[in-house]
């Protein structure tokens, strides 16, 4: 599980082989890299992608190339996606999640989602060249925190609208992104990941005319924290020990 929070003192290190004309791996390491902005996109049909930006503090070929090693994997999809939109976020030893079923709570599976993406940025200052270095200092962070989002669903009925609408007029509203893939080896577990946001504001609501084609409904919106819950919390179940 993965909350937010500083990125203040913490790098990674990152390996890139790149082949010569000749076939030959080079090995590109990367000391002090920051994510600055990633995203996660679900459409239709699709494995669900992360993309990241990053940014390192140096690069050197002098360290020795390190094969990557793949294990099983259970790629998550599209199919294997349910998002829950509305009920209440409460935290319980540590852990956020959103309570109240479509009976009592007035919270709905967001009926013919065709796409969703979730996304942020991590402001950096990328450019601390200093005086008598060619390295630069680590890159801190020089601006907010921006954590937003699309879903893109079918215009079924004024149901759905009036909760986005609502929300984009009234308050805020809780997000949940899960994604079930296939059980790990004999472990009993789930390949998994459950994106939590207890927050979400909504942008823009519009329901365009475009012509005969069925109706979509594009909700863009903007996490905010609440006070009292992480504005977002990751949940990764994978066969990989070191994700």
């Amino acid at each position: 599980m993965h909350n937010t929070g500083t990125n203040a003192g913490l790098g990674l290190s990152v390996q890139v082989g790149r082949p010569d004309i000749n076939g030959t791996v080079n090995a590109f390491s990367y000391a002090g890299v920051k994510v600055s902005d990633w995203s996660i996109d679900l459409s239709e049909g699709a494995i669900g992608k992360l993309a990241l930006t990053l940014d390192g503090i140096s690069q050197t070929t002098a360290t020795s190339y390190s094969a990557p090693s793949f294990i099983q994997s259970n790629p998550l999809h599209f199919a294997q996606g349910a998002l829950k939109v509305g009920g209440t976020a409460a935290v319980t030893s540590g852990v956020t999640a959103i309570t109240g079923g479509v009976a009592t709570s007035g919270s709905t599976y967001a009926a013919a989602v065709t796409q969703i993406q979730i996304k942020s940025t991590n402001p950096v200052n990328t450019n601390r060249h200093t005086l008598g270095s060619l390295l630069k200092k680590e890159q801190l962070p020089n601006a907010m925190r921006v954590i937003s989002g699309t879903v893109d669903l079918e215009f079924a009925n004024l149901t759905d609208y009036y909760a986005y609408q609502a929300a984009a007029t009234e308050g805020s509203f809780a997000l949940e992104l899960t994604l079930t893939g296939a059980q790990i080896a004999s472990s009993g577990s789930n390949a998994s990941l459950d994106i939590v946001i207890p927050a979400c504001y909504a942008d823009d609501v519009p329901i365009n005319v475009d012509g005969p084609d069925t109706l979509h409904q594009k909700v863009s919106f903007t996490a905010l924290s609440d006070g009292s819950t992480t504005p977002i919390q990751f949940t990764y179940v994978s066969a990989d020990s070191a994700a």
